[in-house]
């Protein structure tokens, strides 16, 4: 109770006021006495009873005084610190998602990484948003249903791991950059800052959605919708059997389609390298439709989609699945995907006689479809 909490300085304190409390219980007891009574008994009760019993003694109340201060104040001083926050697991679970209790941080465990982390937390939980917004829109696939929150929780969990694992190939990180702007809606010229407007194809984002309802609706356009997006989808559909169906959700979630043998991890460099050929794809046919001037009449939309498909269907695709097999990089865990698998494939390569290091090595090569050459190396 706020009133009694000048009181109780320390324990003497406490104990003295307990005692007149009870003799006022005794001889003129009323309803507020009763109440103060039974919430300092319960605040005592944590007191073992010896000590009770010897703090009482008005000779020990100086020393108990003074030890009660130091206990209290070495106490106090290791409560101290800051909470550590910790992002809601993403789990496939109907409950709604709640941080976990945050763990107190002291000046002795507190870490630059922690605090990096607290002062951060704003951002890792904009992102977070803006990431399930990005798995509900890959699931989402109409007329059927929305995803309920258990599997946009999940989807999302599942591609924040495929992420972790594509961020430790070694390659370019522009063309990872690109993917991971893209999952929070952060490319340019693709609804990117919640800025939307017609695309050079002939779409025109809703009339009646507010700003960033038509910035979602212009990346999904972009980078599934628009014809240079489905161009670099045609040429993901070439290197696979022909009963093999890509879905929105299987490129934009890094999730291979179920059952077709495809590696996880190297269908999510297929994926990000997907990704960035979109927006390599739309650059021409953006420089196409600001290029025209009094000599030179505007392009059609049909005329422009077939620069951006063009530019987009001829090499950059393949050309960046070329230039990661340039780097031979080869993971550990892709020694097992054997030399037919779409996309990427990998040989053991031959220790040569009298080889002083017998570790087995294996070299990357790139499953092209056929008639199709492409160049040696990538100039972006």
């Amino acid at each position: 109770m706020p009133q009694i909490r000048p009181l109780i300085s320390d324990l003497a304190s406490a104990l003295r006021l307990h005692s007149a409390l009870l003799l006022r219980l005794q001889t003129a007891p009323t309803l507020h006495i009763v109440a103060l009574f039974a919430h300092l008994t319960s605040l005592l009760s944590i007191f073992p009873s010896a000590w009770l019993a010897f703090h009482r003694s008005p000779g020990n109340l100086p020393a108990v005084t003074a030890a009660l201060t130091d206990i209290a104040h070495r106490y106090i001083v290791a409560c101290l610190g800051w909470p550590s926050p910790r992002l809601p697991p993403l789990l496939p679970t109907s409950q709604p998602m709640r941080p976990p209790p945050p763990i107190v941080l002291t000046a002795a465990t507190l870490s630059v990484r922690s605090a990096t982390a607290i002062q951060l937390l704003p951002s890792f939980l904009a992102q977070r948003s803006a990431r399930l917004a990005f798995a509900s829109c890959a699931l989402t696939s109409p007329p059927c249903s929305p995803p309920s929150p258990a599997a946009i929780s999940a989807a999302t969990g599942a591609m924040e791991l495929s992420m972790t694992s594509l961020w430790r190939v070694k390659w370019d990180n522009r063309y990872k950059d690109t993917f991971w702007r893209f999952t929070v809606n952060g490319l340019r010229a693709a609804g990117g800052h919640d800025i939307s407007f017609p695309c050079s194809c002939g779409w025109h984002p809703p009339a009646l959605s507010s700003g960033p309802a038509k910035a979602l609706a212009m990346r999904a356009h972009c980078f599934w919708e628009c014809p240079v997006a489905q161009a670099v989808l045609l040429e993901v559909h070439r290197a696979l059997p022909p009963h093999v169906t890509v879905s929105k959700s299987h490129l934009w979630l890094l999730q291979p389609p179920v059952g077709r043998g495809l590696h996880p991890e190297v269908w999510a460099v297929v994926a990000m390298a997907a990704i960035h050929a979109v927006t390599r794809g739309r650059g021409p046919m953006w420089s196409a439709s600001l290029g025209s001037s009094a000599s030179t009449p505007p392009l059609s939309p049909a005329e422009l989609v077939r620069v951006g498909s063009r530019a987009a269907q001829a090499c950059w695709f393949w050309c960046l699945l070329q230039d990661f097999v340039n780097l031979q990089s080869v993971p550990l865990s892709w020694a097992s995907i054997g030399r037919h698998h779409p996309f990427l494939n990998v040989i053991l390569t031959p220790i040569p006689p009298g080889a002083v290091d017998n570790a087995p090595k294996y070299t990357l090569r790139l499953t092209l479809p056929v008639s199709l050459t492409l160049p040696i190396t990538l100039d972006d």
